[in-house]
C-alpha cells in the first residue's frame, strides 16, 4: 500500500497489525504466566537449582509481550516505507538500555535474576513506546484508526505473513533455548549457564548491526527490481554484493566483540564464571559470521509474486495450415461473434463469424490478427448501421494479467473502439459483475481512457493523480473528478463510471504513426487493485518481451484503482469476458456536442454522427485493429529459493522451506485439471437436462426447430425484449476463408489528422448474454 502511495490503506494496515499485536501479546503474556512450569521444563532440568530464580524471571518477562509485538509492528511499518534508519536507532537504544540496566538492577539494587528480567522489560517498553510515538508523528498511525476494530478478513493476510516472518525468530529462540538447556545440563552448579547468559548479551548487541543488514537486504533487492527493472539477474547481483558485505560485517563484529571481552569481567568476578566464559568467546567469533550470512540470506529470500502463463490467444504467433495459408481458426475459435443490436446504441451492424469472413472484416496476417469494418458500402436506410465485429472471449476470468500488443488501432471521426472486459448473466445484469474498460477512446483522440463501471459502493476519491497513478481524472457533469465507479453517481454523467485519462499518443492516429505499443492490465483481487500500464513500441520491459512479466518492476502505472473492501470490494468484478469492438456514434461518440467538438467539418456537413457514418465508407479505412500479441497470466506466490549449500539445517540448526516456480506451475496445473473435470461434469448435467427438456417438448408435439428458436429467444432477450445473437466460428471455415493460400490484404494505412477532446466515458448498460459452455476461471 505504501509503495503505491495509498497512505490511507497503509495506515489502516499498520493499525490492524497493532490491534493483532495487542491481542496476541495479551494472550502470550497470560500463557507464559500460567504455564511457567511447563516452559521451564523446556530449558531447565527438573532438579536444576536455577528453577527457583527462573519462575520470577519469566513472570516479569511476560510483561514485555505486548510492547515487544508493538516493536515488531513498528519495525515492519518503517521498513515498508523504505526507512531502515529509524528501526536501527530504536533497536540500538533499547539494547543499550537493556545492557546498561542489567548490572544496575541485578547488583546495585540487589534484584538478582529478576533485575535482568526487569531490564529487558524496560528496554521492550521503551522500544514499543518509541515506535508508537514515531508512527503518530509520521502520521502512519492515528487514534481513530487505532481504535477501530478491523474485520477478520483483513487480519488473515497479516496472520499468514506474520507466521512466515516469525519463523526465523522462533528458530533462533529454539536454538537459544537448546543451548541454555545444554549449558545447564553440563554444569548443574549454574556456573556455565551464568557464563552463557553474560556472553549472549554481547552476541545480541553485535547482532543488532547484522540484523540491520538483513533489513536492508529485504528492501534493496526489490528496490533494485523496481528502480531499474533488472529482473532476476540484477537481483542476484545485489544479493551477491550483500553476501560479501555480510561476511565482512560478520568478521568486523566478531573482532569488536573479541576486543570487548574484558568488559565481561564487570558482570561477574567469580573465577569459575570467567573460566567458563572462555568457551563462549570462541563461539561468538564464529556465530557473528554465521549471523551475518543468515541475515542477508533471510533478507534476500523475500516473498514475491510470479505469474503463470495461462493463455496465448495468438498461439505463439501466426500459425499456417498444411497448404501454407495462415490459419484464422486458431485465434477466432476462442471467441464468440456478438451479432445483436448494439447495447451502446451505436450506429453499427455487428455481423456473424461467417459474414465477417465473407465480407473480409477479419483476417490473419503475418503480423497477427486483423479486425476491421466495412469501408466499401454506404449504409442503406433502415439498416442497423455500418458493418463491424464485436468479439467476446469464450473464457471468463476472475483475475489476471492481460498483456496486449498492437501496431494499429481504429481511428477516425465517428468511431468508438474499445478493448475491455465485463461480466453478467441473466440473474446478474450489468453492472452487477462490473466492467473494466482497459483501452477506450472516441473519434480521433490521442489519449486513452481507462474506466471502471459498477453498482453502488465503489469509490476512488481517495486516489491522487501523480501519487498512485500517472493519469488524471476525466471530468464529471459538474466538472468534478469522475472518481465514483457507480454508474448512477449523482455528480457524473449517466453510466460514466470512474474514468482516468492516460498518456498522449496512447491511442488513435498518433499511436499508429509511432508503430503501436503494448498495454498491460493487472486485475488482482488478492493485492486489491486494478492497474494498467502502456509502453510505446520498442519500449516494453525485457520481462514483457520474454513473457515473464514482473509488474512490480514496471514503476507507477498510468491507471490505478483500489479494490480494498472499504473502498471498492473485489466482488464488484466477477466472471468477466474480454471484448474487442468497434462501434460508431452511439450514446458517447454520437453525442451532438462531442461530435461537433471532435469533428467540426463532418458535423457541419452531415449535421449528426449517424449521417456521416452512413454516407462515407472511405472515411473508415483506418478503423481496424492489428493485434500482434495477447497473453493472459495468472498470479502465483513465489519465493526465492536459497541454495542448500549456503543455508541448511545442518549449518544453522534451522529449517528453511521455499516453493519454486515449477512447484507453483504444477500446483496451478493440478488445480486447472480439477476445474476442467468439474466443468465437464456440469456440462454433462446440462446436456442431460436439455435432452430431458427436448423429450418433454417432443412428447408435447413441438417441432425441434421451433423449440430451438424459443429457447434462443428466452436465454438471449432481457430488458426491452431485444433478441441478442452470437455465433461461433464454424470448424473448417478458417481454412476455407484463405483458400489457395491467399490471405485477404487489409486496407493500407492512410493519413488522418488527430483531434483533441475530453472523453466523458459515458458507458451504458450492456445487454445481458449467457453462454453455458463459457469456461470460468
Amino acid at each position: 500500500a505504501a509503495a503505491s502511495g495509498d497512505t490511507e490503506e497503509a495506515r489502516a494496515r499498520i493499525c490492524e497489525a497493532a490491534f493483532l499485536a495487542s491481542i496476541m501479546g495479551v494472550v502470550g503474556a497470560l500463557l507464559l504466566g500460567l504455564c511457567t512450569p511447563w516452559v521451564l521444563n523446556l530449558v531447565l532440568a527438573p532438579d536444576a537449582p536455577a528453577r527457583a530464580f527462573a519462575v520470577p524471571y519469566l513472570k516479569i518477562r511476560a510483561l514485555s509481550f505486548v510492547p515487544a509485538l508493538f516493536s515488531t509492528v513498528g519495525f515492519a511499518a518503517f521498513r515498508g516505507v523504505m526507512d531502515t534508519v529509524t528501526p536501527l536507532r530504536v533497536s540500538l537504544v533499547s539494547n543499550l538500555i537493556n545492557l546498561g540496566m542489567d548490572p544496575v538492577l541485578m547488583f546495585s539494587f540487589g534484584m538478582g535474576i529478576s533485575g535482568a528480567a526487569a531490564a529487558t522489560v524496560l528496554a521492550e517498553v521503551t522500544a514499543g513506546a518509541a515506535y508508537v510515538v514515531l508512527l503518530f508523528r509520521r502520521k502512519l498511525m492515528t487514534a481513530s484508526s487505532l481504535l477501530r476494530v478491523p474485520k477478520f478478513s483483513r487480519l488473515v493476510p497479516l496472520l499468514q505473513g506474520g507466521a512466515a516472518v516469525q519463523l526465523r525468530s522462533v528458530a533462533l529462540n529454539a536454538a537459544f533455548i537448546f543451548a541454555t538447556r545444554r549449558a545447564q545440563e553440563m554444569d548443574t552448579s549454574g556456573v556455565s549457564a551464568a557464563a552463557y547468559s553474560i556472553s549472549i548479551l554481547f552476541w545480541q548487541l553485535g547482532g543488532v548491526a547484522l540484523f540491520a543488514l538483513q533489513s536492508s537486504a529485504s528492501i534493496l533487492i526489490p528496490s533494485e527490481r523496481v528502480r531499474k527493472g533488472g529482473g532476476p539477474e540484477a537481483e542476484r547481483a545485489v544479493a551477491d554484493r550483500l553476501l560479501v558485505l555480510g561476511l565482512g560485517m560478520g568478521i568486523l563484529v566478531g573482532c569488536l566483540q573479541f576486543a570487548a571481552l574484558p568488559v565481561l569481567s564487570a558482570f561477574s568476578t567469580l573465577p569459575e564464571v570467567a573460566r567458563h566464559r572462555q568457551g563462549f568467546r570462541n563461539m561468538m567469533r564464529i556465530s557473528g559470521k554465521l549471523l551475518s550470512l543468515l541475515g542477508v540470506l533471510v533478507g534476500a529470500s523475500a516473498k514475491g509474486v510470479s505469474y503463470v502463463h495461462q493463455e496465448n490467444y495468438l498461439e505463439n504467433g501466426v500459425e499456417f495450415n498444411p497448404a501454407g495459408a495462415p490459419s484464422v481458426y486458431n485465434f477466432f475459435s476462442k471467441w464468440e461473434f456478438f451479432h445483436g443490436g448494439d447495447p451502446t446504441k451505436g450506429f453499427v451492424d455487428y455481423v456473424t463469424a461467417e459474414a465477417a469472413m465473407s465480407d473480409r472484416l477479419i483476417n490473419i496476417t503475418e503480423k497477427g490478427v486483423w479486425m476491421g469494418v466495412d469501408t466499401v458500402n454506404q449504409v442503406p436506410w433502415g439498416s442497423r448501421g455500418r458493418k463491424s465485429v464485436r468479439l467476446e472471449s469464450n473464457r471468463r476470468y476472475n483475475s489476471g494479467l492481460f498483456v496486449i500488443s498492437m501496431d494499429h488501432m481504429p481511428t477516425g471521426c465517428g468511431t468508438w473502439p474499445a478493448f475491455w472486459m465485463f461480466g453478467q448473466d441473466p440473474q446478474h445484469p450489468w453492472p452487477t459483475w462490473g466492467e473494466y474498460d482497459i483501452v477506450e477512446w472516441i473519434h480521433e483522440e490521442k489519449s486513452v481512457s481507462t474506466t471502471l463501471h459498477t453498482n453502488a459502493a465503489c469509490g476512488q476519491e481517495h486516489l491522487v493523480p501523480g501519487v498512485q497513478m500517472q493519469a488524471s481524472w476525466n471530468r464529471g457533469s459538474q466538472n468534478n473528478p469522475a472518481d465514483n465507479c457507480d454508474v448512477n453517481a449523482g455528480d457524473q454523467y449517466k453510466n460514466q463510471g470512474c474514468s482516468q485519462k492516460g498518456p498522449e499518443n496512447s491511442v488513435g492516429s498518433s499511436f499508429n504513426a509511432n508503430g503501436g505499443g503494448t498495454f498491460a492490465a493487472d486485475w488482482d483481487p488478492v493485492a486489491e487493485h486494478i492497474r494498467t500500464w502502456f509502453w510505446p513500441a520498442g519500449q516494453e520491459p525485457a520481462d514483457v518481451k520474454q513473457k515473464n512479466p514482473q509488474p512490480d518492476s514496471w514503476g507507477k502505472p498510468f491507471s490505478y484503482f483500489s479494490l480494498s473492501p472499504e473502498k471498492c470490494h473485489p466482488g464488484h468484478f466477477k466472471d468477466m469476458r474480454i471484448i474487442f469492438d468497434t462501434t460508431f456514434c452511439g450514446d458517447f461518440a454520437g453525442d451532438p456536442g462531442l461530435f461537433k467538438q471532435h469533428c467540426p467539418a463532418q458535423a457541419q456537413k452531415y449535421r449528426n454522427c449517424d449521417n456521416f457514418v452512413r454516407s462515407e465508407p472511405q472515411a473508415f479505412k483506418e478503423a481496424y485493429w492489428s493485434v500482434t500479441a495477447l497473453d493472459v497470466y495468472q498470479r502465483s506466490e513465489a519465493q526465492i529459493t536459497i541454495p542448500a549449500a549456503l543455508f541448511s539445517a545442518s549449518s544453522f540448526g534451522l529449517v528453511s522451506s521455499s516453493v519454486s516456480r515449477d512447484d507453483h506451475s504444477n500446483h496451478n496445473k493440478n488445480l486447472l485439471e480439477q476445474r476442467v473435470k468439474e466443468l465437464e461434469a456440469i456440462l454433462e448435467q446440462k446436456d442431460q437436462e436439455l435432452e430431458e427438456l427436448w423429450e418433454t417438448l417432443r412428447a408435447a408435439g413441438v417441432k425441434r426447430s421451433e423449440a430451438g428458436v424459443q429457447s434462443q429467444s428466452t436465454s438471449d432477450s432481457m430488458g426491452g425484449g431485444k433478441l441478442k445473437k452470437r455465433s461461433r466460428l464454424p470448424p473448417g471455415l478458417g481454412q476455407g476463408m484463405l483458400a489457395a493460400g491467399e490471405a485477404a490484404a487489409p486496407p493500407q494505412p492512410g493519413a488522418g489528422q488527430p483531434g483533441e477532446g475530453q472523453p466523458a466515458a459515458r458507458r451504458r448498460r450492456r445487454t445481458p448474454n449467457q453462454d453455458v459452455r463459457s469456461s470460468i476461471v
